[in-house]
């Protein structure tokens, strides 16, 4: 069957699907003809997801293998990558070399994403290579969840050597090896240069990136960092990121410390255009919010916001502190800036920020926006 629809709408119609990720809907255009077909597939197949299947017995990089060997075409296609390494180290030693084969002839990857609570170690050594071998092509990598027998910087060198690299997320991944404090490890070039970093780290990891960072014991530059996004669930003694404040490049900060102590320092802002501060991440305890946006009304009060053009504040706690926040509401409305807050339901609703933040409403600054938890 051919189709008669305007070239135009044709765009719009497979645009709209992949943005939405809709994949079963594409499927359901690549079979209405042949132009159809060449234009879904490149969508459909953009973005894959190998993962473990059932109770780990196998896991789909084994299906795709054989998808693979009946089109191979489909290889040059795949542009995003996230695979759950879970269950790969049980495979049997031949879904092992298919496993190996399937890495090795994915030469267009632009994102990796690497998931699952496993030891990077426990994973065959082939395997890993091959990973390895994927990650250095990435503009965008994440690394979710994993645990590593070798201290971070070691990690990220493993991990993070191709020269494309612009964009690293590590969420959630432990090291369990400690530097000494009297070792003095050599410097290593930059390999890349990254445009932002995210990390979501316990404190301990937290520190042990950005020391490796800019102490320069990675392949990966954080000269031209432009976004910089900071969480932990507990209290981080915060002073490793004063050095990735003070780059003339850093443009955006987001930042959500766990639990903040007196002895907590104040961030500097002097070159940041866009700040996202949140709660988010924080325990429940009313205390600790009330000291939060305390001293989120210390940092606004004492820094150098000269380059400053945007305040984004999300607020996910119970029981608010409505004195509290009216500090904080006198101190950024004399800035004069737009300022979103994004109220987390159900703990903070809508009408609750209207009353928190008076002098922002009545200088029509404030935009509110309702998310839920």
């Amino acid at each position: 069957m051919e189709t008669d629809f305007p070239p135009e709408i044709v765009d719009l119609i497979f645009s709209w699907l992949d943005t939405l990720r809709d994949i079963s809907s594409l499927r359901c255009c690549a079979a209405v003809d042949r132009n159809w077909r060449a234009l879904a597939r490149p969508r459909i197949f953009s973005h894959v997801m190998l993962r473990p299947v059932f109770n780990r017995s196998t896991h789909t990089v084994v299906h795709f293998h054989a998808l693979l060997q009946s089109s191979p075409d489909l290889c040059v296609l795949v542009k995003d990558l996230v695979v759950d390494l879970g269950g790969l180290a049980s495979l049997p030693d031949q879904d092992l070399r298919t496993a190996e084969e399937v890495f090795s002839s994915l030469v267009h990857i632009r994102s990796v994403t690497l998931r699952g609570r496993v030891h990077w170690g426990g994973i065959p050594l082939d395997i890993r290579h091959a990973l390895r071998c994927i990650t250095t092509q990435a503009t965008r990598l994440e690394i979710d969840s994993l645990l590593f027998s070798v201290d971070m910087a070691v990690a990220l060198t493993s991990l993070c050597g191709g020269i494309n690299l612009k964009h690293l997320t590590l969420n959630h991944v432990e090291c369990h090896a400690q530097l000494p404090e009297e070792r003095v490890d050599e410097v290593i070039p930059p390999q890349c240069h990254l445009k932002s970093l995210s990390l979501t780290l316990g404190p301990s990891a937290l520190t042990d990136t950005l020391l490796a960072l800019q102490q320069a014991r990675t392949p990966v530059g954080v000269s031209e960092l432009e976004d910089i996004s900071i969480f932990t669930s507990w209290w981080w003694n915060n002073a490793p990121i004063h050095d990735f404040l003070g780059l003339p490049s850093l443009k955006r900060v987001s930042y959500g410390p766990g639990y903040i102590r007196q002895q907590s320092s104040l961030i500097s802002l002097s070159q940041v255009q866009r700040v996202f501060l949140t709660t988010r991440v924080m325990s429940d305890l009313p205390s600790y919010h009330s000291d939060i946006i305390s001293w989120w009304a210390g940092v606004f009060s004492s820094s150098d916001i000269r380059s400053l053009e945007e305040i984004v504040l999300e607020i996910a706690m119970i029981g608010l502190d409505h004195d509290v926040c009216r500090e904080l509401d006198t101190v950024i409305s004399k800035l004069n800036l737009p300022v979103t807050i994004i109220a987390v339901q159900p703990h903070v609703s809508e009408d609750v920020i209207w009353s928190a933040f008076p002098s922002l409403r009545e200088r029509n600054r404030l935009q509110i926006v309702t998310q839920s938890l």
